[in-house]
C-alpha cells in the first residue's frame, strides 16, 4: 500500500479542552500501486472557515470576509480578484475553478455541470451537530458524517465494490455502501452498536421501500 492523499475534515464545531481546540480531523488514504480514485469531481466547493468557535474568531478574518462579500456586491456575484501559483493574470478564484473543470488544457469545452476536482479540506458537521439531539435516531460517540462517508466510498472505490469496515461502529459506512451502490462488510464488536446497525439498516430499506411506493403513485 503506498501513501496517497491527506484529507482534512474541518468539522465547524469543536469541543473545549486544555490544550489547542481541535476543529478538524485528519483521513489518510493509501492506496495499491497503479490504483486511482474513482470518483473525483463534484460541485465546486470554497471552504472557508474563519474559526470553529465564535470566541477565537478574529476581527481581521471577519473584515476580510466582509470586504469579499462587498466585492461580490459590487463585481455582480463574483469572488475577489486573487493570483493563483500560475504565472496568469489576476483573475477570480472561482470562476478558474469551474473554468478548469469545464474546459481541458486545451481550451475545449468538456461539459457544462460546474464541478470541479475535491480540495483536500472537506467541511461536514458531525451528524449531533447537524441535527438537534432530539432527532439524532443512531447515535454514536465518534459517528461519522453520512455524507463524508459517501464521498470517501466513492472517492475510493468502484460502482458495486466491496468496503471493509473493521470498526463499524453505528454502521454509517454500510449506509454510504447502499446509498452509492457498493457492497459491504462490516466488523463490530459490541452488541448495543451491532444491533443499532441491524436497524439502521432496516430503517434505510423501509425508507426506500416508501420512496418507490411514491414514485409509482406519481
Amino acid at each position: 500500500m503506498q501513501y496517497r492523499e491527506h484529507i482534512t475534515w474541518v468539522k465547524r464545531t469543536c469541543m473545549m479542552q486544555s490544550g489547542l481546540i481541535r476543529g478538524h480531523e485528519g483521513i489518510l488514504v493509501f492506496k495499491h500501486k497503479g490504483v486511482n480514485f474513482h470518483q473525483i469531481r463534484g460541485k465546486y466547493e470554497d471552504v472557508k472557515v474563519p474559526g470553529v468557535a465564535f470566541d477565537i474568531i478574529a476581527i481581521d478574518s471577519i473584515q476580510r470576509h466582509i470586504g469579499e462579500l462587498y466585492a461580490a456586491i459590487r463585481d455582480g456575484g463574483k469572488f475577489k480578484k486573487t493570483k493563483l501559483a500560475t504565472k496568469a493574470q489576476p483573475i477570480y478564484r472561482k470562476q478558474w475553478y469551474i473554468d478548469k473543470a469545464e474546459k481541458g488544457l486545451d481550451g475545449e469545452r468538456r461539459n457544462t455541470d460546474g464541478k470541479a476536482n475535491f480540495t483536500n479540506v472537506w467541511s461536514f458537521l458531525p451528524p449531533t451537530k447537524a441535527k438537534p439531539l432530539g432527532q439524532v435516531k443512531h447515535q454514536h460517540p465518534t459517528q461519522k458524517p453520512l455524507e463524508l462517508m459517501k464521498r470517501l466510498v466513492e472517492l475510493t472505490t468502484p460502482p458495486g465494490g466491496i468496503v471493509l469496515d473493521p470498526f463499524a461502529g453505528s454502521g454509517t459506512t454500510a449506509i454510504a455502501c447502499l446509498e452509492t451502490g457498493r457492497q459491504y462488510i462490516c466488523i463490530e464488536q459490541s452488541e448495543e452498536y451491532y444491533q443499532m446497525i441491524l436497524a439502521r439498516i432496516a430503517d434505510w430499506e423501509e425508507e426506500k421501500a416508501q420512496a418507490t411506493q411514491q414514485l409509482e403513485l406519481l
